[in-house]
């Protein structure tokens, strides 16, 4: 460098922190999806957008840390956990380990990450579109703009390899049918 620069940081990525959990609940809601609902241990609270994601932690039996993104399908409102939908993938390293956690154990991750989040600042259509654990994200878009009042018209298409793996399927169904 050989004259004066200017380095512009967007004020989110000053948001992403390290966080401690707990995990409270584990829940299969498919054959191979779990629903696992982490309590914030350190720092108590998370800020985010509906739509963000966090990065789990995993140390590897070779000693070294991986990480994997998992996308926050609870809604910023819930300021002190956080709910993950989590594919178990074959041969998986971290959505293996996380399906064997169990109700108790601790959970290191960072966060918030991404640039896919719900925008407030317009009043177009919102369209959401997913297929199996892509949901994720999206549930909590439309659980925030639900559960918020917003008053833009908002199309969820989700769909599956067979009606079995419409994880949360009625939540929507009756959101749909209030609106």
């Amino acid at each position: 460098v050989r004259e004066d620069l200017k380095i512009e940081i967007p004020p989110e990525y000053l948001e992403i922190q390290e966080y401690e959990g707990r995990l409270e609940t584990s829940e299969l809601v498919t054959s191979d999806i779990k629903k696992m609902d982490i309590k914030l241990i350190t720092p108590e609270e998370i800020s985010f957008k509906p739509g963000q994601y966090v990065q789990i932690k995993y140390y590897n039996p070779e000693g070294n840390i991986d990480y994997r993104a998992y996308s926050i399908s609870s809604t910023p409102d819930e300021k002190n956990h956080i709910e993950l939908n989590i594919k178990k993938i074959p041969e998986g390293l971290v959505s293996t380990y996380m399906h064997s956690l169990n109700a108790g154990d601790n959970i290191e991750f960072s966060g918030p990450y991404g640039d896919f989040y719900l925008r407030m600042d317009s009043h177009r259509k919102i369209v959401c579109v997913a297929g199996g654990v892509g949901l994720a994200p999206l549930k909590s878009i439309v659980l925030y703009w639900y559960s918020h009042h917003i008053e833009r018209p908002l199309e969820l298409y989700y769909g599956s390899r067979n009606i079995q793996d419409l994880y949360d399927h009625e939540t929507f169904v009756k959101i749909a049918g209030e609106n």
